[in-house]
């Protein structure tokens, strides 16, 4: 599976929050700090430290918030992306 990558890491403070629509599939890598990550429809809590990541399940709003100051990247299957534009 190729990934691509946001240019640019996200970076969050300390319990700031980050609100995104995501696809199944889309990979969330946490690069320094501590994130905790909540997707809409789903009881369980997700807690990533660095250099971890997390495969999202389920497509929908995801919440990303810094248990400390943190930055991440949202990586996407390069094929999926393909495919959702071919939909258009």
């Amino acid at each position: 599976m190729r990934l691509a990558t946001i240019p640019q890491p996200a970076y969050l403070m300390r319990r700031q929050t980050f609100n995104m629509r995501t696809r199944k599939g889309q990979r969330i890598e946490c690069r320094t700090g501590q994130l905790w990550i909540t997707q809409d429809g789903d009881s369980r809590d997700v807690i990533l430290g660095s250099d971890e990541s997390f495969t999202l399940d389920r497509s929908g709003h995801t919440l990303v918030s810094a248990l400390e100051d943190a930055s991440f990247v949202l990586r996407t299957d390069i094929a999926s992306a393909h495919a959702d534009a071919a939909a258009y």
